[in-house]
Order: structure tokens, then sequence, then C-alpha cells
């Protein structure tokens, strides 16, 4: 009775063990530990590897007001008790201002990305003193506006006498052909702002004269149709008025000439109301190679007639050369 009873008992675990051995098997595949389980480590848990790449963020456009601008600037014009390293020299203006590249060009602050491109262009001859208190002067002054710009130094090259206009128009040509810039801007050597808030950029539907308050006038507009000095153009403007007259040789003339095509052509001329728009200008003697031009009235008085044969679309540039300086490009015209 006890072998038949142990039988059936052996009988009845068999057949429970066949029933539950498909079931086992499957929870433990389904755990990961059957056959087609991937093999792990059992010193070390998985783990699981994740490439992460990093960008650099975008700069952020900078102010629309600067706020490394201090207002007044002091101007110094002297020898600095005698410091012979006033004004300083290139090497030294180039210490000062690392961060431009070859030719003068700086591409703006690190921390934000300029709102504004500008091209300044200097009709230049004989004047190397003065350029070196404007360069001082100039770069300080473009830095803290957080502008992207470049200085071209425009030099007559041959012994007749001196052409502004010309010069202007081959400082834009040049400069308009190198790199798309918001604003051109001609300038004089021997005038330096007084403020850091007279900022160096153009407006859309008019041409901004910058230096119509100089100290050699008591900072009164000598006549309302003066646009000498600094005077900034976009593109457009420069391009629809024919940029500057070709044939006022010597003094005088020309910017009252341009004057009248900004208007003629329907821009007008922007003065800012701000009582700090004021330069200093550098005294000096007549050039010997800047005489009055004999002519101008009388050129003046066809000014209408000639303005759309006489500027950038009748440029004659005969020999052109250019030298990359730390602070500025030199571009030697005849």
């Amino acid at each position: 009775m006890k072998s038949e009873t142990t039988k059936i008992f052996f009988l009845l675990t068999s057949a429970a063990c066949m029933i539950m051995l498909p079931i086992i098997y499957k929870t433990l595949t389904y755990k990961g530990f059957g056959k087609n389980a991937p093999r792990r480590s059992l010193l070390r848990p998985t783990t699981t590897t994740t490439t992460t790449t990093t960008t650099t963020p975008a700069l952020l456009l900078c102010p629309k007001t600067s706020p490394l601008l201090n207002g007044t600037i002091k101007i110094n014009l002297s020898d600095k008790d005698g410091d012979e390293s006033w004004p300083p020299s290139e090497e030294r203006l180039f210490t000062q201002f690392p961060d431009l590249k070859d030719g003068g060009v700086y591409d703006g602050p690190s921390d934000c990305k300029c709102r504004n491109k500008t091209a300044v262009i200097v009709p230049f001859r004989d004047r190397e003193h003065h350029l070196s208190y404007f360069l001082y002067y100039l770069h300080r002054l473009l830095h803290r506006q957080q502008l992207c710009y470049v200085i071209f130094v425009v030099e007559q090259n041959d012994d007749k006498p001196f052409n502004r206009g010309r010069l202007s128009n081959i400082g834009f040509k040049y400069a308009s052909n190198l790199s798309n810039f918001d604003c051109y801007i001609i300038h004089d050597v021997d005038m330096i702002a007084e403020d850091d808030r007279i900022i160096y950029t153009c407006r859309d539907r008019q041409v901004v004269h910058y230096t119509f308050l100089l100290s050699k006038y008591n900072y009164r507009l000598v006549y309302h149709g003066y646009a000498g000095g600094g005077i900034g153009y976009t593109k457009e403007q420069f391009e629809k008025t024919n940029g500057f007259p070709n044939e006022y040789y010597g003094w005088g003339g020309e910017d009252d000439d341009i004057n009248i095509r900004i208007n003629e052509k329907g821009f007008g001329v922007y003065r800012s109301p701000e009582p700090y728009y004021r330069f200093t200008m550098i005294r000096h003697g007549r050039d010997s190679g800047n005489p009055p031009y004999q002519g101008r009235m009388e050129r003046l008085g066809r000014a209408r007639q000639r303005m759309d044969v006489d500027g950038l679309n009748s440029l004659v540039i005969t020999n052109l050369k250019e030298v990359k300086h730390k602070t500025h490009t030199r571009i030697f015209a005849t």
C-alpha cells in the first residue's frame, strides 16, 4: 500500500513539473535570463553611454545704446608737458586696441553682435601729426559705441592741388567693394568729436551731418548750406546723389556742391538737435598744396546741371595702392 502511494506521489510530482517548466522558462526569458538574453558583467552594473554635443550660443545684438558711453571727451592737443610719446605712435596706439585686425579692422566686441558696420573715409595728404590725434580719439570713441568699423585713409599721391571730392569717391568705391557697410562717413582729419554720444551711424531717409558745431566757429553753424567736415551716407544715398564732384581742385566748393545734390535728390541733411554734437578743430595754416579754388563759384552755379555727370559715375582712377597699417588702411591714389 505504501509503495503504491509513493508511486502515485511521484507521478503527480512529475506531471506538475512538466506543466510548470514552460511557464518558468518564459518568465526567466522575459526577465532577461534566457538563452537569448544579452550577456551581463557580473562585476559591474550595465551602463548606457550617451554623447552630448555642446554648441556655442549665438551672440545677442549689442544694446541700442552702448553701456560703455561716458559722455564728454577731454581733447588734449598739447605735447603733454613735453611728453615725446604724445600724440601716441601707431605702435603705442595698437597696444591699447590689440583687438584691431590688419588694416584697422574692428569686428566688434566679444560679448555682443554689432548693430551697425561703419566705414570712416578720410581724404588726406601731408597731415601725419593730425592723423595721430584723429586715430587716437576716433578708435576710443568707436569702440565705446560697440560698432564694427574700418578706417580708410585715402591719400592723394600726386602734386596736383588737393581734391577732397575725388578722394571721397575713391574711398567709397574701395570700401563698398570690400564689404557692405551700413554707413559711409567722409571725415576731415582735423575734426575730433568732443563727446562719445555722437554716434557714427547713418539714417535711411537723410544724410547725416556730424561736424556742424566746430570750436573754430564758437560752436555755431557757419551757414545753413554748410555740409563740410564729416558727413554720413548709406550706400543707396551715396550712389543716388552720385557721390562727390571730381572737378574741385583746391580748397572750397565741394561741400556746398554735395549739399545741393543731397537736397535735389530728396534726402535732405540731418543735424542732431542734441547740444553735445561738438567738435574740436585742430588749428593749422593753409596748406601750400590746397590753395583756394578760384573757379568754385562758377562751378557751383552749374552744380544742378552737372551733378548727374560729374561724380561717382565719372570717376577715373589711374593708380591705386593699398597699405594695411595696424590702425587703418592707407590707400594711395592718383
